[in-house]
């Protein structure tokens, strides 16, 4: 929609002056509406600088351009105020925050960045004054020099993804068992044709394209943000709330600012921008395979003794694809846990905190599952939860950690053994991207001089079309969402035992299993992804259900939770999927497996699938309360099924406790649910879903109060007898909202006729 609303924009200075001021605020509401609320931003964020462009020429059209787009947000407020009273509660927001707590630290280096890049640009387009020729030689190798040295952090194979793209985001991350790659991840795919192309408009005089001067600065900027280069993003992560938001987002400001001027670039005829754009690129593509400096050596692994020991030493370097990890520890060794830190470590060679990981390494204690390489008298550990794709570009070490429990009861470290360390480059494909640059770099140099008109744009747009069906191949979502997601075996069993309940039991799959947006394709309910609750006060409760050490957002899966924890129970978890055994060759006492890819027939599945064998309903009546200090003090003897708590200074009691109760899900939607309950007495009722500002109930048609549960669950008070509950979703902020949008309407419209016609 970008397109479509900077072109409104601009017609109401070319005449249109009655439908054009329509057509912002309708296409700036379907901006908000059609994507996603940070692509959303940025559009609309790239419109209001494009109207106060438009303002320094035309202040009439740039007034009545701004006036409208915010009619148009006024129209989509039933939508931006909710989405805005979510961001106060938005566990990612937090989590973010935390990741950009150095964020202050940058934003000197994003200037100089900014400074360097409109130096060498202004040298590069001097046509006037003395040494010429040397300003524009200078100015390419600061732009050179530049882009090698803001690419650094990235390692070498970040700088070839630029100008060379071969990996486009997280290989294998489609689905489990499926192709493609999780996009969301996705490193900015950069067309050759289009960077070539806008550097020669860049460095022409002058050209046909309004205010291009901003559209270099914002694109080039976008593209930084995209990146996730270091300065560009700090200055981002600077602002107030808004900062937080995704950089990869900006890459549709970005593509829409290359398209620009890269359309300008094809219909220039200055020879000296077209050799100028030639040259720098040239230069650039050779800088781009030196090595980098500066990078971290390889810290040396512990020295091997007869305690522990690996299985096969770890590679030097990764490609971040797979990464095994297996050892073994002494028998001997009072363990009672083994974890695993992994630590990525900044070109000084110290651990970045905020990118350190804590896994819970699985022990295999039968003597008779030694593997190859392990003494007789040892225990074998691995490493399920090891994700390569997550870790990043740079040098990760890897720390084993022995865990014991104390005279007190608390789980202590014993010792810890560092077993390696492995660099992560992105892999390239540079052959062919070499041969595409040297085609685009010869067809700039020779130019329509030498091509021809035809014969030069021709090729460069048949270059740009193969390059984006290389790259976009096998891609997604280029691919069928059938191959990306594919409804495995898996996935149609979990879907099957799903279905039988009204309000299902969750799914909480292992590391690489039911990756983000499986759940939300096949229809699953899960506890991890996307369709999971992602507020802050669940981030918070996660950790009361997972092991030691875990953290709350890479370890939370069905490998890092504690599976006999109230907490865990208390989310609806009923099902695990995982890819590698977790019990016994029947599962356990607690968990029977009701499939997995070792038996033939209509149990037959591509990973493990567990089911809890006593699991807590997710709707049902407790008869006793206990106070919040209770429960922390001895999480153990907390049974949810009999008792629950309040949120503190909540003052009720239960004085005439039912004896026998029951509770029925009648209907589930998204926004309402009813249930049908039946008590001998007084009770809580306790709805095992995330409690939101928003939620309101009724019992037999009448309001009452929901109360915060268990530090997060819904709750209502019950007398005796046999009710119809409620639940309904009303976010607060809807009732103004509606009267907003309804003024931003008349005002659309008032003003919007009122206008004179356009003269022709």
């Amino acid at each position: 929609m970008l397109p479509w609303l900077l072109w409104t924009i601009e017609r109401t200075s070319l005449g249109a002056r009655r439908w054009a001021p329509l057509g912002i605020s309708l296409t700036a509401l379907l901006t908000w509406l059609g994507g996603h609320p940070e692509t959303a931003f940025f559009c609309l964020g790239a419109a209001a600088l494009w109207a106060a462009r438009l303002y320094l020429t035309d202040r009439v059209a740039g007034r009545r351009a701004g006036l409208f787009l915010g009619l148009g947000l006024m129209l989509a407020a039933p939508s931006i105020f909710p989405f805005v009273e979510y961001l106060a509660h938005s566990g990612a927001r937090l989590a973010r925050q935390s990741l950009e707590s150095t964020a202050g630290s940058g934003i000197g280096r994003g200037m100089r960045l900014i400074a360097l890049v409109c130096l060498g640009t202004g040298l590069m387009r001097r046509r006037e004054g003395s040494h010429v020729l040397g300003g524009r030689i200078l100015g390419g190798m600061i732009l050179v020099a530049t882009l090698w040295l803001v690419t650094l952090k990235s390692g070498h194979g970040g700088r070839m993804l630029l100008l060379l793209p071969g990996v486009h985001g997280l290989p294998g991350w489609g689905g489990y068992g499926g192709g493609g790659d999780f996009v969301e991840q996705a490193s900015v795919w950069v067309n050759a044709c289009a960077v070539a192309l806008a550097c020669v408009s860049i460095l022409s005089p002058s050209g046909p394209l309004r205010g291009r001067g901003m559209v270099a600065v914002g694109t080039l900027l976008a593209l930084g943000l995209s990146l996730e280069l270091d300065g560009i993003r700090s200055m981002w992560g600077s602002i107030p709330v808004v900062g937080q938001g995704a950089g990869s987002r900006a890459a549709v400001i970005s593509t829409l600012g290359m398209a620009l001027l890269a359309g300008e670039g094809l219909g220039s005829r200055v020879r000296g921008a077209r050799r100028g754009a030639a040259g720098v690129l040239a230069l650039a593509l050779l800088v781009m395979h030196l090595p980098a400096p500066g990078q971290a050596p390889l810290p040396q692994a512990a020295p091997a003794d007869s305690l522990h020991g690996l299985l096969a030493p770890l590679p030097a370097d990764s490609d971040g694809r797979s990464l095994d990890l297996g050892g073994w520890i002494h028998r001997g060794v009072p363990f009672e846990s083994l974890n695993l830190r992994v630590e990525n470590l900044d070109p000084s060679g110290r651990p970045r905190a905020e990118r350190t990981l804590r896994l819970g390494l699985a022990v295999d204690r039968d003597p008779s599952g030694l593997e190859p390489g392990a003494p007789p008298d040892s225990v074998v550990f691995s490493s399920p939860e090891l994700e390569a794709a997550r870790l990043s570009t740079g040098v990760w070490t890897f720390t084993l950690e022995i865990l014991a429990r104390s005279d007190g009861g608390d789980m202590v470290t014993l010792g810890e053994r560092l077993l390696g360390a492995t660099r992560v480059e992105l892999p390239t494909r540079s052959g062919a991207g070499l041969a595409l640059w040297s085609i685009v770099i010869a067809a700039l140099w020779l130019g329509a001089e030498v091509l021809g008109a035809g014969g030069w744009v021709g090729l460069l747009l048949g270059l740009a079309l193969l390059q984006g069906l290389y790259v976009g191949h096998g891609r997604n979502p280029a691919t069928p969402v059938e191959q990306v997601f594919p409804n495995n075996r898996a996935v149609e069993l979990l879907r099957a035992e799903q279905e039988r309940d009204v309000l299902p039991g969750r799914i909480l799959g292992g590391p690489g299993v039911l990756p983000y947006n499986t759940g939300l394709v096949h229809g699953l309910v899960c506890l991890d992804g996307y369709d999971a609750l992602d507020v802050d006060t669940f981030d918070g409760f996660k950790s009361f259900a997972q092991l030691p050490g875990r953290g709350p957002l890479l370890d939370w899966n069905a490998r890092g939770v504690d599976l006999g924890s109230p907490a865990l129970r208390l989310l609806g978890c009923r099902y695990l999927a995982t890819a590698a055994p977790m019990f016994g060759a029947q599962g356990s006492e607690e968990w029977e497996r009701i499939a997995g890819p070792d038996v033939a027939g209509e149990f037959a599945a591509e990973v493990y699938v567990y089911r809890a064998v006593n699991p807590l309903p997710r709707a049902f009546c407790v008869n006793r309360l206990v106070s919040r200090e209770e429960v922390l003090e001895d999480p153990g003897t907390f049974d949810p099924r009999r008792e629950a708590f309040l949120e503190q200074g909540r003052g009720w009691s239960i004085e005439h406790p039912f004896e026998t109760s029951s509770v029925e899900v009648t209907l589930r939607e998204p926004e309402r649910i009813e249930l049908r309950a039946t008590l001998d007495g007084e009770g809580l009722l306790v709805l095992c879903e995330q409690n939101y500002p928003g939620w309101t109930a009724t019992v037999d048609g009448e309001a009452v109060e929901v109360w915060t549960v268990n530090s997060l669950l819904r709750g209502i008070s019950l007398e005796p007898g046999e009710h119809v509950v409620v639940f309904e979703f009303r976010p607060s902020s809807w009732a103004w909202a509606w009267w907003v949008a309804l003024l931003g309407l008349i005002g659309m419209l008032g003003l919007g006729f009122r206008s004179a016609p356009g003269e022709p």
